[in-house]
């Protein structure tokens, strides 16, 4: 079953707990699925800062059946998330000889309709769907998988080039994560980041990515390979509040070109769910030489009202307008917009998916003259990027 509780962090006399979700057989301070809140009980019980939740994860894991612990519940009843019988009587919390009996006929109903299990609590009595349960323990069992191909290195990233289309030189790579799985062989990332992306685990593979990268384009420049390198950055490690320091110093330890070699992407969707805070963050990162793209453009619903507000480099036109865009007029309407914006705002744009010929023609055409797909060059091995690099000429040819 899963758990909402209290993980301890702090120092001795110092409490201060995270409020996590976890598996009921987990050490209470080891390993969790998810940190959806804090809890400082050395706080004032008025200050705001004394418990900060994540209402929306909350209501997700309560909605999907984590059950809180007693404690947990009484943060959540104060916060209006979750509702808390207060009782004195143990005796008194029990269903009564009339609710027991409603509770029978009701299980055997739930029976009848696939439902097998029936638990009370102090409010009556939930039911848990089998197939529910099933799903959560296999996400569970899933996390920890994720978690050991980390520590056993398993992951690796492979980089997809990005080309100017009307010169025909090498603009720069975006890095992809792929898992080298010991049974499965090359996994993508649309099989297993949705899992973690939410989590702590999530951020903790941001950081491996985003390592990996910036010490592998250092290594490139000193190579003499000039190139830039994109980086994709998840809303969750963007507001990390130790991002741009843990930036900064891997930057340093790199090298100060690397910093201007460096694009950093994120999804428009994560960019606009704290515009303020998100800008702020950006800045940042910016004043330390770094740019920013916005990834999958087109795709959100609020773009058009916050771009002017976030200090973006780059805009990516997403692949699912481009592959349609010589047969769907709409969609060629859509590519022509975001063209014109981006070149409005003084960003750069750059189509994603590009498959053939006529596409990248038709791109340029428009004024989009940077783009990357497998009909350029498929996602490689870091090894395989500068011969790849140093042997590209003239503007691509895509096959049909």
């Amino acid at each position: 079953m899963v758990v909402i509780r209290l993980s301890r962090g702090g120092a001795k006399k110092r409490p201060y707990y995270y409020v996590v979700v976890a598996h009921s057989v987990s050490p209470r301070d080891g390993r969790y699925i998810e940190q959806i809140g804090t809890f400082d009980p050395m706080l004032k019980k008025d200050d705001p800062n004394r418990v900060k939740l994540n209402d929306e994860r909350v209501k997700h894991w309560l909605g999907v059946g984590a059950q809180p612990t007693d404690r947990v519940l009484r943060l959540l009843d104060a916060k209006g998330l979750a509702k808390r019988t207060a009782s004195n009587n143990p005796e008194k919390a029990k269903p009564k000889k009339k609710a027991q009996e409603r509770a029978a006929a009701a299980a055997e109903k739930a029976k009848a309709a696939g439902i097998d299990k029936v638990v009370f609590d102090r409010n009556g009595y939930l039911f848990f769907d089998a197939e529910q349960d099933r799903c959560t323990k296999d996400r569970f069992v899933a996390l920890g998988r994720v978690q050991e191909a980390l520590d056993a290195s398993e992951f690796a990233l492979h980089f997809q080039p990005r080309v100017d289309m009307k010169q025909g030189r090498v603009l720069g790579a975006e890095a992809l994560l792929r898992w080298q799985h010991p049974e499965h062989g090359l996994v993508g990332p649309s099989q297993f980041l949705p899992l973690v992306e939410h989590t702590g685990l999530g951020v903790a593979l941001g950081r491996w990515v985003l390592g990996q990268g910036v010490a592998q384009l250092a290594a490139w420049l000193r190579e003499g390979l000039d190139i830039k390198l994109s980086i994709n950055v998840s809303a969750r490690h963007l507001q990390e509040p130790s991002f741009v320091d843990e930036l900064a110093a891997l930057l340093a330890r790199h090298g100060e070109a690397v910093a201007e070699h460096l694009v950093l992407e994120v999804l428009e969707t994560a960019a606009l769910a704290d515009v303020d805070y998100t800008c702020e963050l950006m800045q940042r990162c910016r004043e330390l030489g770094v740019r920013f793209a916005l990834d999958d453009f087109g795709t959100g619903y609020s773009t058009f009202t916050y771009l002017k507000r976030l200090p973006l480099d780059q805009l990516k036109i997403d692949r699912s307008f481009v592959h349609q865009m010589l047969e769907d007029r709409q969609d060629q309407a859509i590519v022509e917009g975001v063209i014109a914006l981006a070149h409005s705002f003084g960003c750069e744009v750059v189509a994603e998916g590009v498959e053939t010929a006529p596409q990248a023609e038709r791109l340029v055409e428009l004024g989009c003259h940077a783009g990357q797909g497998n009909g350029i060059a498929a996602a490689m091995p870091a090894d395989r990027l500068p011969p790849w690099v140093r042997g590209f000429a003239g503007r691509p040819t895509p096959t049909a």
